[in-house]
């Protein structure tokens, strides 16, 4: 049996941003996290091309189309340090994420918001 979730999180995570999906908590990719949060993923510029990445010893594996299960993300092929080129993705692209404690979330993007320069991310972590 899966451990219990929170329900769906919609989010915008702006260029330059990293969120942590365990606090829901977003901040500049600049300096220093709060105490006790870790960042998880990151969408920024590397080198002219939107990335979404993990930086800290977290880890993403692409699922593709399909909802992934507790199951699946559980049993993911994970890879350290992932840079996701993001406009190679499509809209509905999902990913498992896993953080260093093993906490495991499913997120989903939802797409690209031009206007605010940000990413459209659904996700639920299971705690």
């Amino acid at each position: 049996m899966p451990p219990q979730a929170g329900g769906f999180v919609s989010d915008l995570l702006p260029m330059g941003y990293w969120l942590s999906l365990d606090h829901r908590l977003k901040q500049p990719d600049t300096g220093a996290p709060p105490k006790g949060v870790v960042p998880n993923l990151t969408y920024r510029l590397d080198e002219g091309i939107e990335t979404l990445s993990t930086d800290f010893g977290e880890q993403l594996a692409r699922w593709g189309q399909g909802e992934p299960s507790y199951a699946d993300c559980r049993n993911a092929a994970y890879s350290a340090d992932d840079v996701v080129d993001v406009p190679r993705l499509p809209s509905g692209a999902w990913f498992c994420a896993r953080d260093k404690a093993g906490h495991l979330a499913k997120v989903r993007l939802d797409g690209v918001d031009e206007d605010k320069a940000a990413l459209r991310l659904a996700y639920l972590v299971w705690k």
